[in-house]
Formats: C-alpha cells, sequence, structure tokens
C-alpha cells in the first residue's frame, strides 16, 4: 500500500494542491523526517511493550492514515500533517515488523527467514510503484487510496494472523 503511492502523490500534490515541484518534494520529505524521528522511540517501545501488539497497533494506525487523504484535499498544512503521522505510523511499523521477524525465526533459520522476508520487501519496493502508476492511468485518486487502504487492510489481518511467543519485556 505504501509504494503504489510513492510514485503518485507528487503527481496528487501537483494536481490537487496547484505547488511547484519544490514544494511536492519538501513535502514528501516530511514523511521520511517522521520516519527516520521515531525510529530509536520505535525500538524502546518494541522491547518495553508486546512486540506484536505494538506491530499490530502501528500497522492499524498506518492504514488508517490512508483515510485521510480522501478528506484532506483543501489545506496543505493538513496534508503535511497527515504525512507526518503516516511517516510516524510507518517508522513504527517497519521497526517493530524486523523485531517480530526476529521473535517468530527459529535460531537455526533465522538467516534465511531474514532474507525471505528481505525479498519480499523488494518485491514491494518493485512492484507497488508499478502498480501504482498503472492506476492514476485508468482511474482516480480516490480508488488509489481506496487500493491502498484494501492492500494494508488484507496485510493486517494476514499480520494479525501470525503467531508469537510472549517474551518478557526488556
Amino acid at each position: 500500500s505504501f509504494f503504489i503511492l510513492v510514485p503518485t502523490l507528487p503527481l496528487y500534490l501537483a494536481e490537487t494542491f496547484c505547488i511547484g515541484k519544490s514544494m511536492v518534494g519538501i513535502v514528501l520529505s516530511c514523511y521520511v523526517i517522521a520516519v527516520l524521528s521515531v525510529r530509536p522511540l520505535a525500538g524502546f517501545v518494541a522491547d518495553t511493550f508486546p512486540r506484536k501488539s505494538v506491530y499490530l497497533i502501528s500497522y492499524a494506525l498506518f492504514v488508517a492514515t490512508f483515510l485521510g487523504y480522501f478528506a484532506v484535499t483543501q489545506t496543505l498544512a493538513l496534508f503535511i500533517l497527515l504525512r507526518v503521522v503516516h511517516g510516524f505510523s510507518f517508522g513504527m511499523l517497519t521497526t517493530t515488523s524486523n523485531t517480530l521477524v526476529i521473535d517468530v525465526m527459529p535460531s537455526s533459520r533465522r538467516g534465511e527467514g531474514l532474507g525471505y522476508y528481505g525479498v519480499t520487501n523488494n518485491l514491494a519496493m518493485a512492484f507497488g510503484p508499478m502498480v501504482g502508476l498503472f492506476l492514476h492511468d485508468y482511474f482516480s485518486f480516490n480508488t488509489i487510496f481506496a487500493i491502498a487502504i484494501l492492500t494494508g487492510t488484507i496485510g493486517l489481518i494476514l499480520a494479525s494472523c501470525v503467531r508469537t511467543k510472549q517474551k518478557p519485556p526488556i
């Protein structure tokens, strides 16, 4: 769901808010800054609270934030705030997902498991933008946002099915 928006959000910003390329870059960089700034906190939270709970909560917030794209069409400042919240949830999600993968892998197969997990992320990075651009050619931005919500929700449902052992907080 995230990588579908990577190539389409610059187009959305330019068309919806009528802003130039440099402003599009500034707006989109707020997301990355939020992701990077939350990661140290995310590691602490993942070590302090049950990881699966933190993962599912951050995943749910990540998916729910896509709903904001339907509403924030008038004010650029609100869009930036939405992107910051989305970045925070993505930073928490990706940090806790890595720790959760390590938790569920048997130590004898941890390298293999992390390899497969990395491949799935790379596949998303490879196909998501292509799908996003395809969708942009044939559908509205609202449809793209709805598909991002749908794919995120499917991922959230599948993630909730992963069984983990309860680890004592550190």
